[in-house]
């Protein structure tokens, strides 16, 4: 729910500011509320088990405590439709396959514009406010950001239960409330366009007019400027506007809360002086202890605070004292690079890093980079049958593959390791868009299927 009545309210949505609150009504109430109004309301229910069922009511009690009920809305990546599909996600025995074909490609602006056919100031107040990357292409759960792509999205999709057996998510479709009579008022009688063309022709009217007369009409100019300051300031909300859309007409990344807390620990452990290829093994593995991490970056920088206050004393004693009687304590670092060795050795200490590193120090770049290659033909290969059941002895074979070359390799991979890793392989980002490009769309998803089964046939 969001509220009207916050102050300055019109401008919150413009930036996207907007505070979302999670509230609970009755389904009676809110179905009768929809009947006023003459809106249908499509019912599904969901194939659950009791215990899932359990976990969803658990997972909402959680939501809804006083700090945890608000949350920043985000038209494109965390909204109430998203959020709904995340709430079953998140809390089912297993995963659910989604057909991604289902408005596959299609922008958001193609979207709202599907569901605002006839309406043309309602298409035009979203164009200005949807933001500057809103024709890019949509693919996989991007395209579920919309209720009605998100209801036939969940029409079609199937749950793949961590014992390999496959069920239907939506169980029956009803319609509570069917679609009654709608009163909509006329509205503005002309649209955008015809407003533009009707303004364009007064002005060059006007303006033949002035030059004729010889006259200086300033109210006209007056008018235009004015007009045109206006534009100015909604084109500056627009671009302003929080409502992220990946990237920029110009390619520049836009950044999440998840970006951003990632490239945080990535600065941390340049700080701590870590090589990168080491940074990427730390963050990505599933030991990772992120508040330990903020811990030490706190620790680090009082050190580095105490260190240059000491430099500060003593170029302050040369001033005041000149060289004599004056030693160098000052440019002792020693504390600091004993806590960064400390550091080190709390993630060095993990068995399996130490064995990578091991590994990795016998090896060129060039040995890095025909490993990953190697690696990556397992997906390629897994991406030939991804229409197959996870289940199969093929797909099966093909998981103990993956694991036989991550312990050669790398580090001794372990069921708990592989079962972890095939979660990060689905889980979105670098991970699943590397894995996709090399076997095509939804091989991440097949491969974390094909491991989840195969780690559970070894309990």
């Amino acid at each position: 729910m969001f509220s009207f009545a916050k102050p300055f309210c019109v401008l919150r949505v413009v930036f996207g500011l907007t505070d979302y609150e999670m509230g609970i009504v009755p389904f009676e109430v809110f179905c009768r509320e929809y009947e006023y109004y003459g809106s249908s309301v499509t019912q599904q229910t969901i194939n659950l088990t009791e215990t899932e069922k359990q976990r969803i009511i658990d997972a909402l009690l959680e939501n809804y405590k006083p700090e945890n009920r608000v949350y920043r809305y985000n038209f494109y990546y965390d909204n109430c439709t998203t959020r709904a599909c995340d709430m079953v996600t998140e809390n089912i025995d297993g995963k659910v396959v989604y057909d991604n074909t289902i408005d596959d490609g299609m922008t958001m602006r193609q979207m709202l514009h599907r569901l605002n056919n006839g309406s043309p100031w309602s298409s035009l107040g979203n164009d200005l406010l949807l933001g500057i990357g809103a024709d890019q292409p949509l693919h996989g759960d991007d395209t579920r950001a919309l209720p009605l792509s998100a209801m036939r999205a969940m029409e079609k999709a199937y749950i793949v239960g961590s014992d390999g057996v496959r069920r239907k998510l939506v169980e029956e479709t009803s319609i509570p409330v069917r679609e009654g009579r709608q009163w909509i008022g006329d509205g503005f009688p002309l649209t955008p366009v015809q407003c533009s063309v009707i303004l364009l022709a007064m002005v060059a009217l006007l303006s033949l007019l002035e030059r004729k007369m010889g006259r200086y009409m300033w109210m006209l100019d007056a008018l235009l400027l004015t007009s045109i300051g206006i534009c100015g300031l909604i084109i500056t909300a627009m671009i302003g506007s929080q409502h992220p859309t990946g990237y920029t007409d110009a390619g520049y990344r836009l950044y999440d809360d998840a970006d951003l807390e990632r490239l945080q620990h990535i600065l941390l452990f340049r700080e701590l002086e870590f090589p990168l290829k080491d940074i990427k093994a730390i963050i990505n593995s599933p030991d990772f202890d992120r508040n330990k991490a903020l811990e030490q970056q706190i620790e680090l920088l009082r050190l580095k605070k105490e260190h240059i206050e000491n430099l500060m004393n003593f170029a302050l004693g040369i001033k005041m004292l000149g060289v004599k009687n004056m030693d160098f304590k000052a440019f002792d670092k020693s504390k600091l690079d004993e806590y960064s060795r400390k550091a080190k050795e709390l993630y060095g200490d993990l068995p399996e890093y130490k064995e990578m590193q091991e590994k990795q120090n016998n090896r060129t770049e060039e040995d890095e980079k025909i490993m990953a290659d190697r690696f990556m033909l397992l997906f390629k290969e897994a991406g030939e049958m991804k229409e197959m059941d996870p289940s199969s002895p093929e797909a099966q074979n093909l998981v103990k593959r993956i694991q036989e070359y991550i312990t050669e390799n790398f580090y001794t991979c372990t069921n708990k390791i592989l079962r972890v890793l095939g979660k990060m392989y689905s889980g979105g980002g670098e991970f699943t868009d590397n894995i996709d490009e090399c076997g095509g769309k939804g091989t991440a998803v097949f491969v974390d299927n094909a491991i989840q089964i195969y780690c559970n046939n070894a309990e």
